[in-house]
């Protein structure tokens, strides 16, 4: 009798780099697929064209045929914006008692 035939894909290591944008792209996650509100601002056409133009040419960091859409941006951005307001870096200054909430 003769066993049956199996392959397995060896175990690869991964970068530090693919590490990190898996762990980037798990956090964003977690703001996209959570609940959601409508939000609704006017961009000067320039911005809604530079954002389209940037989502289109971004390559998804878990190397899947997924696009990384303007809201995936959007949402990256605003992430970004709240840690520079943070570390006081704003370009608008904020109120003396204000406090960020987690």
């Amino acid at each position: 009798m003769s066993k049956g035939l199996s392959a397995s894909r060896p175990s690869r290591n991964q970068s530090k780099g693919k590490e990190d944008a898996l762990k980037a792209a798990a956090q964003a996650d977690d703001f996209l697929n959570g609940p959601t509100t409508s939000a609704r601002y006017d961009l000067d056409k320039r911005l809604k064209r530079g954002l389209k133009n940037l989502s289109n040419e971004t390559i998804n960091p878990l190397g899947t045929t997924d696009t990384v859409t303007e809201r995936m941006l959007v949402h990256e951005a605003i992430e970004d914006l709240m840690k520079k307001y943070e570390r006081g870096e704003g370009k608008y200054v904020l109120e003396d008692d204000f406090v960020f909430k987690k």
